[in-house]
């Protein structure tokens, strides 16, 4: 073989590493079911932040609600205390208002407890789906990675494959690369299809998801819309057994919410002149007004 046949050979050696080997990890092109699955990762990612942050403040409602359950009930027990302190007819009034009190205690307790199973509850399952869906997101990553490395150990063995043919003398050792190869490109197609078998679970599990969020959450909302309603209800009716208790029964023998007397009329106040001196309120301002010296406002 002269020199140039040699160079030529190489140079052509060259090219065919360059083109058949891969140099790094094999490149997978997006597809549309990749970008659809960037957008429901990202859209998870900020969804389970904003229902984390729902489920916090929830969860503070319902501890703060309890608190103010038990301050009532604690409430309710010292007021009942001083009625049997008080002998006469105050004393009697005292515990009556002390156990209606009580009762304003015993409601929100129980609309607290309904809260927490209602909303904190539903609100925390719902981010125990989210997760779910973000954990699948993950195994899909991760199938997709382990797909990458199979195509890339097929690029290698097909590279090598190419190498041994291209050499006089390594029939053997290319009949025996070529096995390999074909190991490597059935894991490939193996991988391959378990990817796109998890990317469609994906899609229909989210499909699925989304069309039942909307539904989920409104219901979440509406049950605490009406737990808060019944509640005040409930209060509103409970501290109006009271109000009548307390009629006549002050110091003066007078209800001690008095109706605001009605307004005195009064006369107009008179009109004042667009264009007026100093000199017209001198007596209010307490200053002397010097003759001759008049300053006119408008």
């Amino acid at each position: 073989m002269n020199d140039m046949t040699q160079q030529a050979s190489s140079w052509f050696q060259s090219k065919m590493n360059v083109m058949t080997n891969p140099g790094g990890k094999a490149q997978l092109e997006k597809t549309a079911t990749d970008l659809r699955i960037e957008d429901i990762t990202a859209y998870m990612i900020s969804l389970e932040k904003q229902l984390q942050a729902i489920y916090k403040h929830a969860e503070q409602v319902v501890v703060r609600t309890k608190e103010y359950a038990l301050a009532m009930h604690e409430f309710g027990e010292s007021v009942y205390s001083l009625g049997h302190s008080e002998g006469d007819s105050s004393g009697d009034l005292f515990r009556q208002v002390g156990s209606i009190i009580d009762r304003v205690s015993t409601e929100t307790m129980t609309h607290g407890e309904s809260a927490q199973v209602d909303v904190e509850e539903a609100l925390e399952e719902y981010v125990r789906l989210v997760g779910s869906v973000k954990a699948a997101l993950t195994r899909r990553a991760d199938k997709r990675s382990t797909y990458v490395n199979a195509l890339t150990n097929l690029e290698v063995k097909q590279f090598e494959y190419n190498k041994l043919l291209s050499t006089p003398g390594k029939d053997d050792k290319a009949s025996a690369k070529q096995q390999q190869l074909q190991q490597a490109q059935s894991t490939a197609d193996k991988e391959k299809q378990e990817y796109e078998d998890i990317s469609k679970q994906i899609l229909l599990e989210v499909d699925a998801f989304t069309a039942k969020k909307v539904i989920d959450v409104k219901d979440i909302f509406f049950k605490l819309i009406q737990l808060e309603n019944q509640i005040s209800k409930k209060r509103v009716a409970i501290w109006e057994e009271i109000i009548p208790k307390f009629g006549g029964s002050g110091p003066s023998g007078t209800n001690p919410l008095p109706a605001v007397p009605p307004a005195v009329p009064q006369s107009a106040p008179p009109a004042v002149p667009a264009t007026y001196r100093e000199s017209d309120f001198g007596d209010l301002l307490g200053s002397e007004v010097v003759d001759g010296d008049d300053n006119t406002y408008v």
